[in-house]
């Protein structure tokens, strides 16, 4: 993956990854009116359990709501 990927094209790459490894997921769309806050930007299940992954650039900061 190229250094300066934006979150979107490493997002694309990971859903990717888990397609090819047979994990059911979706990208959770978020914007400044969606509730609940702080969602992770990909929900899926894997082998019957949940999986949530928050995708971030290495200079990216967690929100407060996706600290909690």
């Amino acid at each position: 993956m190229n250094a300066k990927a934006s979150e979107t094209e490493i997002t694309m790459a990971i859903r990717r990854t888990l397609k090819e490894l047979g994990v059911y997921c979706w990208k959770q769309w978020q914007g400044p009116m969606s509730q609940p806050k702080g969602v992770a930007d990909l929900i899926g299940v894997w082998k019957g359990r949940f999986l949530a992954i928050e995708v971030k650039r290495p200079e990216g900061r967690l929100t407060d709501d996706q600290e909690r």
